[in-house]
């Protein structure tokens, strides 16, 4: 299980695909005519896109936490303190 989210939801760890985002960011920040095709997107638009990835954060996180407490109930079931 990794420690980072973005890489539990789409589970790519390849630095390719990072750098490859990186540039993309960087000609978004550098050219201006990128930049004005993701200004042009409503905010309503934006806000569902946030909550959507935003739930689905919440939600692997859950699943992660529910597996790491059920992985600490097995191994302590055996545990006596005198």
């Amino acid at each position: 299980m990794f420690d980072c989210p973005c890489l539990c939801v789409p589970q790519v760890a390849s630095r390719w695909v990072f750098v490859t985002v990186g540039i993309i960011y960087m000609c978004i920040g550098i050219l201006g005519k990128v930049s004005a095709i993701f200004i042009m997107i409503p905010e309503p638009v934006l806000g569902g896109a946030l909550l959507s990835i935003t739930a689905v954060f919440i939600g692997k996180a859950w699943a992660g936490l529910k597996a790491w407490l059920s992985v600490i109930q097995h191994t302590c079931k055996h545990v006596y303190v005198c």
